[in-house]
């Protein structure tokens, strides 16, 4: 179904139509723009123009998530009137082709991505970080607010060319744990596992404790994954791999908004950062 709001809202535009949020347990408030929340969430729009809407409703209870999440949409949605167009035929997209970088062999890429951030899976910031991406991506899914979705789990590959460790076993097993195998993001998981993951980056511990904590059905996917010994795939950095966009055309245009989409991204982990160490 496609959106009752048929043209991309901006702040020009925007009705004083507004809907109350209440979420999670506390049902905590959250007063959102109607133009806006139905426009990048089809499921709202339905809920709130669709056929099974209720007459005159002007609140949506999401018991789901919790406010601090839902509360990390509200500044994804309201980022969105700012990001500019993308313009037809962008020279620079014509020369690079595709996003992220270009990945040696399995041996090397590991030792550089990995040979000074052995600590990073301890950090308590960045694990909440990795765990508030997943959530927001599961937000988007279920919530079909899909270019969240994108955006979510393009900052994770991010993090992955940073050297972030998004590989790392704690997190992977408190991610996918959560994930169908027919998710892009689970896809991406076992194909870092696959192509990338090596045990050097682990401790004895986490390595130990991963024979429990990691699904064996994962386990048994990075393996089929593996098991052909092929090159690292030209394109585990760009995150269009895992989109699944319909046309070339949507590719284009996702690999041309990129940079703008994951400043919005920056600023919004800047933002949780600053709020979990306030905890």
């Amino acid at each position: 179904m496609a959106s009752t709001v048929q043209e991309r809202p901006s702040f020009l535009t925007l009705t004083q139509d507004t809907i109350t949020i209440e979420v999670g347990e506390e049902k905590k408030p959250f007063i959102v723009h109607k133009d806006l929340l139905c426009y990048w969430s089809k499921y709202f729009d339905k809920a709130l123009n669709g056929h099974f809407k209720e007459g005159g409703k002007d609140t949506i209870a999401v018991e789901d998530f919790s406010p601090s999440i839902f509360g990390c949409f509200v500044q994804w949605l309201y980022a969105q009137p700012s990001m500019p167009p993308v313009p037809e035929g962008d020279p620079q997209m014509k020369q690079t082709g595709k996003l992220g970088g270009t990945r040696p062999s399995k041996k090397t890429s590991t030792a550089t991505r990995y040979s000074d951030k052995k600590a990073d899976h301890s950090d308590r910031i960045y694990i909440t970080v990795i765990l508030m991406l997943l959530h927001l991506y599961s937000f988007g899914d279920k919530y079909e607010a899909h270019d969240l979705r994108k955006d979510a789990l393009s900052k994770m590959v991010d993090y992955a060319i940073d050297g972030k460790r998004v590989t790392s076993a704690v997190v992977v097993a408190l991610g996918v744990k959560n994930l169908p195998d027919s998710s892009p993001c689970y896809k991406y998981f076992v194909d870092e596992y696959a192509f990338v993951w090596t045990p050097k980056t682990e401790s004895a511990d986490v390595i130990k404790d991963s024979r429990q904590t990691l699904p064996a059905g994962f386990l048994f996917d990075v393996l089929l994954a593996s098991a052909g010994g092929e090159e690292t795939p030209d394109d585990l950095d760009d995150p269009c791999r895992y989109h699944k966009h319909e046309t070339s055309k949507e590719v284009d245009h996702c690999r041309m908004q990129h940079p703008q989409r994951m400043v919005v991204m920056d600023e919004l982990v800047s933002a949780w950062c600053r709020g979990t160490s306030q905890d």
